[in-house]
């Protein structure tokens, strides 16, 4: 499983952070979804704005994706 630091906040270089709505849409989840993932602790690093937002770097999302796959193709044999 993925170190789940805390991410570095945002900054005006590099991509915007993406929004749950935005990764969910890149998974093919639900907002749900990654809710329950971040109460289990699991899913990429995220910050919260507030109580009621949540945001995602870019780099974290794609880290976490890349450590999943090579976990699961550890065990696919």
């Amino acid at each position: 499983m993925p170190s789940r630091t805390k991410p570095a906040p945002p900054t005006t270089l590099g991509p915007p952070p993406l929004k749950p709505e935005d990764l969910a849409t890149r998974w093919g989840t639900t907002t749900e979804e990654l809710r329950r993932l971040r109460y289990q602790g699991r899913g990429p690093a995220f910050w919260k704005l507030n109580r009621a937002q949540v945001r995602y770097n870019l780099a974290d999302v794609i880290a976490y994706e890349q450590d999943t796959h090579t976990q699961s193709d550890r065990y696919a044999s």
